[in-house]
């Protein structure tokens, strides 16, 4: 098990995904997010939409931008990452953090360079791997 931290390149404002092992034949893990006005937890898997690995796999494919947003969730809400992306290589990564009632919502955007994705995508993948080991 492991964590890895996505730290913004233009404020303190953090992403730590913990993996916490294994839930049913898939991968269990929190994410964390630090930094903002305020923190928030959530604890999420890898079942039935894959690891927040593959976004960060896209993003790291298409460092030279894209257009529109490229979007991960969880199945149940509990989490969703959005990216987008805009002509001078800036990356805003909002993170979304829901309790499965919905009653409690936490937002927060973590800013990334372009040079910097595919070191973000091999770190997020040395915790939460795209595929099974």
């Amino acid at each position: 098990m492991g964590s890895v931290e996505i730290k913004s390149c233009y404020d303190s404002t953090a992403l730590t995904l913990t993996a916490l092992g294994d839930d049913f034949g898939e991968l269990a893990f929190s994410a964390e997010l630090s930094g903002a006005p305020f923190n928030g937890l959530v604890r999420s898997s890898t079942w039935h939409n894959g690891p927040p690995t593959l976004l960060f796999q896209e993003l790291a494919r298409d460092w030279q931008g894209w257009n529109g947003k490229k979007e991960w969730a969880a199945l149940e809400g509990e989490l969703r990452l959005t990216a987008t992306c805009d002509s001078g290589g800036h990356i805003a990564l909002t993170v979304h953090l829901s309790q499965q009632s919905g009653d409690f919502t936490a937002s927060a955007t973590i800013w990334l360079e372009a040079g910097q994705l595919d070191q973000v995508f091999q770190r997020v993948n040395a915790v939460l791997p795209t595929e099974r080991r």
